[in-house]
Order: C-alpha cells, then sequence, then structure tokens
C-alpha cells in the first residue's frame, strides 16, 4: 500500500507514474531526447544530470550536417546506466561497417 509517487523502478532509478492493473499507480520510464545539433561537447556536459535526475535513456535525433552516433558515444564516455538511443540512422551518410 501506500502512496506510490515515492515508490522507485527496480533499478533505483525515479520517473513518472502510470495508472496500472486495478487502478494502482505503476512507475514507467521516461526517456528525454535532444538533436544531434546540440553536439558532443553539449550532451556530454548534461548526460550525468540526465542520468542522476533517473531518466530511462537519452535519444539523440540524428539532424543533418550532425551525428548522432557521435553525440551518443560522448554520453557513453560519461555515463554508465543511461541507456542510448536514436529513431533516426541515415544509412546513405556510412557503410555498414560503421554502423
Amino acid at each position: 500500500g501506500g502512496d506510490a509517487a515515492g515508490r522507485r523502478r527496480r533499478d533505483g532509478r525515479r520517473c513518472g507514474l502510470t495508472p496500472g492493473p486495478m487502478g494502482h499507480a505503476e512507475v514507467m520510464a521516461c526517456s528525454i531526447g535532444i538533436a544531434a545539433a546540440a553536439g558532443p561537447a553539449f550532451a556530454r556536459e548534461i548526460a550525468p544530470a540526465v542520468e542522476q535526475a533517473g531518466f530511462a535513456a537519452l535519444w539523440v535525433n540524428d539532424t543533418p550536417g550532425h551525428d548522432a552516433l557521435e553525440v551518443l558515444a560522448a554520453v557513453a564516455e560519461v555515463t554508465e546506466t543511461l541507456g542510448l538511443a536514436t529513431g533516426v540512422l541515415p544509412v546513405d551518410r556510412r557503410s555498414g561497417e560503421e554502423i
């Protein structure tokens, strides 16, 4: 029982609540996203705070003239448990080996 607002996910992260079965609140994973145009330096700077805030993942949208994988690699250097994701990966700009 009790108020579910203070519960943490099994991995210790905290995020929003969603109604579950029988009306009980369940903690759900939340992610946040930035554009690749923000660049690796900015992503490296904010990633530890995103991880500490309890977000499940940082999404980076690939944008023309910028590389989502480069930005995600920078995030990976400064985080340990934060999920890394991109929703679009243009295959015309890189070889299969790079992907």
